[in-house]
């Protein structure tokens, strides 16, 4: 892409991509690493895990897909017959153009940087400083540990009963049944290490999926041809409810969050490749997330239950497929993980933990004590959680602006000083200016809920 770059002025660029002798990746990382108390002793080539497979496109997609659709897209139509139809594609419409400008800003930077692989809080650090680094690692955790969370929540909440439902007595009414199968998926997947191998659940989790939302399309038409739209297209179009707006907001962004994913993904193929790979990806999601909405809340109108499932017949068909549903966001579990679980094995007290004295490598049996650790953490919070709904509205306020809007423009107005008037960087300043005012009201709003349910 010739635009990649068009920002660029001498005083913009990387002064380790300026010289003939371009220093090599180690040397790089070394330089921008986001965990600046590494001890020398512990270079990033001696501390190495296994080596990386370049994964195709196809892997790819299919993984960043994944990444976005999960357990939230099955509250949209709840959600868009409570808002109003019309306000609430407006609100989709505006966190679909803040969500790309701000993970292809940092596409767009990434790509002026001559290193081969980057994280979010590590492109902080080089760009904004450590500070800011801290800031991003504490949020960027905060966010993936949260959509982890969020999808065990809605698995333990609904496993049970569609058990119940298909007649599975082993896990119907049996809560320590159904945690005991979902901590042998999630630790069970755990122990692939790395995101290229990561594309093989993902893919049957996408497929998984698939079946349901297709299914679930098919269903809504039917009853649209049959019953007409629930409530009126013209009332549901021009309905607003004002005091569903800061929560259904929160909502709505918490579903096109894609940039906790982003980097690692790019990191797996080639880095022109991916921009393919994210533009068609994002177009698919966009299309998914507004096909639902948009045909549950016609079909369904006001007795759209705040989950999905609720609303549909209560059939073996449909309880399998929102049984293999739930599975798929099981098996997504991992990618979520993923980009944390890096992290922290880089953080200073695990990388002398984790490292291998015969090889220098990372042990791949002290790296699973970690991944268990956080998984169990993850799931033990997940059971007292009260609310699915208000607990993704929250995360979508308080943290996702921030991770997804207020840091990339940042990012993007420091990097390209001398582009903060062209389309990009009003944009950027736009993101810059809502996600700040998204954050702290909805933030607020949506915690106070989330106390009193």
């Amino acid at each position: 892409m010739t635009t990649d770059y068009q920002y660029m002025k001498e005083s913009d660029r990387n002064p380790y991509t300026e010289t003939q002798d371009q220093p090599d990746e180690t040397a790089q990382l070394n330089i921008i690493d986001s965990n600046n108390d590494v001890d020398d002793k512990l270079s990033v080539e001696s501390f190495a895990s296994t080596a990386k497979v370049e994964s195709t496109s196809f892997r790819a997609t299919a993984t960043f897909i994944k990444s976005y659709i999960g357990s939230g897209i099955l509250v949209l139509p709840y959600n868009f017959a409570l808002l109003g139809l019309g306000p609430s594609l407006i609100l989709l419409a505006m966190a679909a153009v803040m969500n790309y400008i701000g993970m292809a800003s940092i596409l767009r930077i990434s790509d002026t940087l001559d290193i081969g692989k980057l994280d979010y809080p590590k492109l902080n650090k080089f760009i904004l400083g450590r500070a800011a680094r801290v800031f991003c690692e504490f949020n960027f955790l905060f966010m993936q540990l949260g959509v982890s969370i969020a999808g065990l929540v809605f698995s333990m909440r609904f496993l049970t009963q569609i058990s119940c439902d298909l007649g599975w007595e082993f896990l119907c009414d049996q809560e320590w049944h159904v945690y005991v199968i979902i901590l042998l998926i999630i630790l069970g997947t755990s122990a692939i290490t790395d995101i290229h191998h990561l594309a093989i659940p993902m893919m049957i989790g996408c497929f998984l999926q698939a079946l349901f939302l297709f299914s679930y399309g098919g269903e809504m038409i039917s009853q649209l041809a049959t019953n007409g739209v629930a409530g009126g297209f013209v009332n549901q179009l021009f309905k607003f409810d004002a005091n569903s707006f800061i929560s259904v907001l929160g909502v709505i962004i918490y579903d096109f969050e894609g940039v906790g994913c982003l980097l690692e993904v790019r990191n797996s193929v080639g880095r022109r490749t991916f921009w393919k790979v994210f533009r068609v990806s994002f177009g698919i999601v966009v299309a998914i997330a507004t096909l639902c909405g948009v045909l549950g809340s016609l079909a369904l109108g006001s007795d759209a239950n705040e989950i999905l499932f609720l609303s549909m017949p209560r059939t073996t068909y449909f309880l399998v497929l929102e049984f293999a549903y739930v599975l798929g966001i099981l098996l997504g579990t991992q990618t979520i993980f993923f980009p944390i679980l890096r992290l922290i094995e880089n953080w200073k007290i695990f990388r002398k933990i984790l490292q291998d004295p015969a090889t220098g490598r990372k042990s791949n049996a002290r790296r699973l004590i970690v991944r268990f650790g956080v998984n169990i953490m993850c799931f033990v919070i997940a059971v007292f959680i009260p609310s699915y709904n208000l607990f993704i509205s929250f995360l979508g306020s308080i943290n996702f602006t921030f991770i997804c809007f207020v840091i990339p423009a940042l990012l993007f107005l420091k990097h390209f000083p001398s582009a903060k008037r062209s389309l990009y960087g009003i944009l950027n300043t736009n993101n810059l200016i809502l996600g700040s005012i998204f954050g702290a009201v909805g933030g607020v709003y949506n915690f106070i809920q989330l106390i009193k349910s």
